[in-house]
């Protein structure tokens, strides 16, 4: 890395602040438009900032380690949950569009009614707001800081006399290193990590705090043509060095690992997975907290200017995501098999490693100029999810815990928009210093990644059957919570595919039979849903008594249904065509 690289990554910052400070005045206005851009996004601005958020800078990191852990099988764990994108797109994005919300969690006690509806919402707001949002912004700094410690290494540019204060603030911390680190230098590399953390802090929540939305989709914008740029020179350059003018990438690999190994790591279905692991894939695309569009991207969808906006930015995300940059991911990820071989007898290395790899075929093998850009791509795409889940995380605290349940229910007054502007800017800042505290407690990023999977897999039925069925109640979304976190503490030990499986299977259960069997919602308030939303699916008595057929809700989500179908088809078969035709 030389001067121009670390130039690069400067102007970055330097572009970043600006456009914080840029839409300062415009944000500060209201909670309308701090939240969620004045509602005034199209589609290209909400789908590239929704793949900006998903590219992360963690995901790259987490491939590498499944591709060298399970082969490229093992992304279709990824890759499924284009499934419910699709869903997204064709049937919620439209009724999150018309429902007019600030908040996702606040349709809470639009669909419910009473005390339960409004202690679910407050129940929401800290569990997705604050438990589960900052698990995955911890995930996000921990890939961070296998960037930090190839490229930033502070302990070597700061004199002495200065760095010895940083170690002597972080000495009591816990170790923020990989495991790759020398025992010998871990104090330093951690306090070297730490620094650059701090840093990474104080720019983002800057300019994702000053600006609000407004920024963080222009920064995304310019992070995700930066990642790209970046992942396809990387992706190139790592293929070249790892074949030669007569060999590909399946021959080589055939030489490092044999023809055996090689070909199980290059399937695209392996024969060998196991049938709960493939129960695990099949159902990983419902049995999530976003299963409905649920958290940041209902936030998007909720900013766009029109329905038809919304659907067409959950698209252009579902293609960017699943075909585009999925590809060139699995071609970096089987060329750092290759680049840094496993043990002699084929197996693999730790996970912590094989994820750290990718951040060594950027140190070891981009030319100057480019290991700039690649590493502005990678603390861009640190960024863009930082800022994303600072804005949607504080989006709870202020208008649900801090309006609604505070000021609303408690104290009986109504906030003005500059106070829960100032409390928005408090809780961004709140936020980032719980999820740091998360990030240096965990080792793998794979490992957390699954278990925030086991976390919300007890949710997914019930988020989309919420819209699709008239009998589903508030009991419903209180047995699936209480249900899922029951059952994790019996689970938590035994194999992954299990556990998911035994979480998700127990709380659709408790769905399925609180909506059959527990209290019934108030009709007044399905009525107004009914009307509000216009939803698809199992409404016929409701539609009735608004005057609608009873079969016109069910026969929107049948056709609705064969276009999920067609673009599955579409969508996956690109993806799947792509890499076979590659490999």
């Amino acid at each position: 890395m030389t001067i121009i690289d670390y130039s690069i990554v400067l102007i970055f910052i330097l572009w970043a602040i600006y456009t914080g400070l840029s839409n300062f005045k415009q944000a500060s206005k209201n909670t309308v438009e701090y939240f969620l851009a004045g509602r005034s996004l199209n589609s290209w601005q909400a789908g590239f900032s929704m793949a900006a958020t998903q590219f992360a800078a963690d995901t790259p990191l987490l491939v590498a380690g499944l591709i060298a852990t399970g082969g490229i099988t093992s992304i279709w764990r990824l890759q499924i949950y284009g499934v419910s994108f699709i869903f997204i797109t064709i049937i919620f994005a439209p009724m999150w569009a018309r429902s007019r919300v600030l908040t996702d969690i606040e349709i809470t006690e639009i669909r419910y009614s009473g005390n339960f509806a409004f202690l679910l919402r407050m129940l929401k707001a800290i569990h997705l707001g604050t438990l589960f949002n900052c698990s995955v912004l911890a995930m996000v700094l921990l890939a961070a800081g296998r960037i930090y410690e190839i490229f930033l290494p502070w302990y070597i540019w700061l004199p002495d006399n200065v760095f010895s204060y940083v170690v002597l603030v972080t000495n009591h911390f816990p170790d923020f290193v990989s495991s790759s680190v020398d025992s010998q230098t871990t104090k330093s590399v951690s306090a070297s990590n730490y620094f650059s953390l701090l840093i990474t802090m104080l720019v983002t929540w800057s300019y994702s705090t000053t600006g609000g939305l407004r920024s963080v989709v222009r920064t995304d914008m310019s992070q995700l043509l930066l990642m790209f740029v970046g992942t396809i020179s990387f992706a190139v350059i790592l293929y070249l060095n790892a074949t030669s003018s007569q060999l590909g990438l399946r021959e080589v690999l055939n030489e490092s690992y044999g023809k055996v190994k090689a070909s199980d790591l290059l399937s695209l279905f392996n024969n060998e997975l196991g049938i709960f692991a493939l129960l695990v894939i099949g159902i990983q695309w419902i049995a999530q907290v976003n299963s409905d569009g649920s958290g940041y991207l209902a936030q998007r969808i909720l900013a766009c200017r029109s329905e038809s906006e919304a659907q067409k930015a959950c698209l252009i995300f579902t293609v960017t995501q699943i075909v585009i940059r999925s590809f060139f991911w699995i071609i970096i990820g089987v060329s750092l098999l290759i680049l840094y071989p496993a043990n002699s007898n084929g197996g693999s290395l730790d996970v912590s490693y094989r994820e750290l790899t990718y951040v060594l075929g950027m140190k070891d093998y981009l030319p100057v100029g480019l290991a700039g850009i690649m590493l502005t791509a990678m603390l861009a795409a640190l960024a863009s999810t930082i800022d994303t889940h600072l804005n949607w995380g504080s989006s709870y605290w202020t208008n649900d815990l801090y309006h609604r349940g505070l000021c609303d229910r408690i104290l009986k007054r109504v906030p003005s928009d500059s106070e829960l502007v100032f409390v928005a800017r408090i809780a961004n800042l709140v936020i980032l210093v719980l999820a740091v505290t998360i990030a240096v407690n965990i080792s793998s990023i794979q490992k957390a990644w699954e278990f925030s999977l086991l976390f919300g897999s007890g949710f997914g039925l019930v988020l989309m059957l919420r819209w699709l069925w008239w009998r589903v109640t508030v009991y419903c979304e209180i047995a699936a919570g209480v249900g899922s976190i029951m059952t994790i503490f019996f689970v938590y030990d035994i194999e992954s595919s299990i556990a998911l499986l035994s979480v998700f299977a127990i709380s659709s259960i408790l769905v399925v039979f609180f909506a059959f069997f527990g209290p019934r919602e108030d009709e007044e308030t399905l009525l107004k849903f009914y009307r509000m939303i216009k939803p698809v699916g199992f409404w016929g008595p409701i539609a009735q008594k608004c005057g609608d057929s009873a079969s016109l809700s069910l026969n929107k989500l049948k056709s609705d249904i064969l276009k999920v179908f067609s673009l599955v088809f579409l969508i996956f078969g690109s993806y799947i065509l792509l890499v076979k035709t590659f490999f």
